[in-house]
């Protein structure tokens, strides 16, 4: 079960204090932080690419690019418990 502060950093700009549904998934989904954040970071690098080319790349070739382009790696070798997804982030894409 995700601790409480992972799914606070990954709905922060989703939910902002009130109820909300996606937390209430993703408390029962049963996956672990170290995954939850890995997909917060897909979703920022997605956004990131799709606005670097002007379309919406989709989640596939996101996450086709995050493994091709060895950020998976990287992920996994920088990933902290407690460290938030914008952290990891800027160490997986800046080392």
């Amino acid at each position: 079960m995700p601790k409480k502060k992972t799914i606070d950093d990954i709905i922060s700009d989703e939910c902002s204090g009130r109820y909300c549904i996606l937390q209430e998934v993703i408390k029962h989904s049963g996956m672990q932080d170290f995954m939850l954040e890995q997909m917060k970071c897909i979703e920022k690098y997605k956004f990131e690419e799709s606005e670097r080319e002007k379309r919406d790349i989709g989640w596939d070739e996101a996450v086709r690019r995050w493994v091709d382009t060895g950020a998976a790696e990287r992920y996994s070798r920088v990933y902290q418990e407690g460290l938030g997804f914008k952290e990891l982030y800027r160490r997986t894409q800046h080392g």
